[in-house]
């Protein structure tokens, strides 16, 4: 089983945030997480009714999973990794005509031996295709990744991230809601080199088809106190774009 890997779905569609926005991707979503726990009902009970409220019931009838950002802000996944197939890497860069796969979750590092193993990494780059990696960061890179310039690599930092892939990112994620403060970013800041000052995308959190106009707000204040980040609006939702 070791060139199968599990996947939650795979779609086409335009990389929607960051440094590629705009750019044509193959989306593979590996199933499984370590970051966050599951709702249960007991769990749902016991949050504030605000957080009951937005937690998604999946299309299998059970809830979303309950994650925290990595200042400890809670936020929901709705990703239902209990249903997943598993495909080859012979079938994943077959089915793939751009010039980028992006690998993403759930976290896709947790299968990274998998996919070395495989030959996928070995695949795509013969027939010159690039892979970008979005992480939450609680997961070190396998260092036969790292430094490749055809790999490229989006934290988005998550509960106990680990400071090492802070400092080998690309570009870097926040996550965004009114509660967010920038007396705590410095714990992030510290661990991002000069060379990546330029590639720090601050992301609203939205409803899945609606702008919350709160979140954007204080996205534009941030900007005032730290002019070299960049607002990041996820293009594809608004283009009706997976």
């Amino acid at each position: 089983m070791i060139n199968r890997l599990p996947v939650a779905e795979t779609f086409h569609s335009i990389q929607g945030e960051g440094t590629y926005i705009g750019t044509p991707m193959h989306f593979v979503r590996l199933a499984g997480c370590p970051v966050g726990f599951k709702a249960t009902e007991e769990a749902v009970t016991a949050l504030s009714p605000g957080d009951h409220e937005v937690i998604p019931v999946l299309q299998s009838g059970q809830r979303g999973s309950l994650c925290k950002t990595w200042d400890g802000r809670r936020f929901t996944c709705d990703t239902d990794f209990s249903c997943h197939t598993y495909k080859t890497v012979d079938e994943l860069i077959g089915e793939t005509h751009e010039n980028h796969i992006c690998l993403t979750g759930g976290e896709p590092l947790i299968h990274q031996k998998a996919l070395l193993e495989a030959g996928f990494f070995q695949q795509a780059f013969a027939r010159k295709i690039d892979i970008h990696i979005e992480t939450s960061g609680t997961v070190m890179l396998d260092p036969r990744l790292k430094d490749d310039f055809r790999i490229w690599v989006t934290v988005a930092p998550k509960w106990n991230y680990l400071e090492e892939m802070i400092m080998c990112a690309d570009e870097i994620k926040l996550l965004i809601d009114e509660n967010f403060s920038t007396a705590k970013v410095s714990e992030i800041l510290q661990w991002i080199p000069e060379s990546l000052s330029q590639e720090i995308y601050i992301c609203p959190i939205n409803e899945e088809k609606t702008v919350n106009q709160k979140n954007v707000d204080r996205c534009m204040e941030i900007l005032k106190t730290h002019p070299d980040w960049k607002l990041s609006v996820q293009l594809h939702k608004f283009l009706g774009l997976r």
